[in-house]
């Protein structure tokens, strides 16, 4: 198995597609994607979404420090929205990326097999 940033033309059982999208979808973005044969893209997914929810986290514990200080939650929220919406933001297009890309493998091994016309 060679270590390659994009598969050459993967040809992977209906299953295996379908474990890929269930992957990228409920665990954690990126590893069905690297499961599939797209190492680098899996990598980059998954540091993406790891690093969005991290970011994420940092600025809603930064809001809940301040709504504590201050006692005004709309203030709190306002001071840190770029962090929260960039935190969310990356996740999401990680999450986003690795869906589509499951699900081209997916719906691409059912035309294979003469599933979807």
């Amino acid at each position: 198995m060679s270590i390659s940033s994009e598969p050459q033309s993967p040809v992977l059982a209906d299953s295996q597609a379908r474990l890929c999208l269930v992957l990228n979808a409920l665990i954690l973005p990126g590893l069905g994607t690297y499961r599939c044969g797209a190492r680098l893209r899996g990598m980059v997914e998954m540091t993406l979404a790891l690093g969005g929810c991290f970011w994420l986290l940092r600025s809603l514990l930064v809001v809940g420090g301040d709504f504590l200080e201050d006692g005004e939650i709309l203030r709190a929220f306002k001071a840190h929205a770029g962090g929260l919406f960039l935190g969310l933001g990356v996740a999401t297009l990680a999450w986003l990326s690795g869906i589509l890309f499951s699900w081209s493998l997916w719906r691409n091994e059912r035309a294979r097999l003469g599933w979807v016309p």
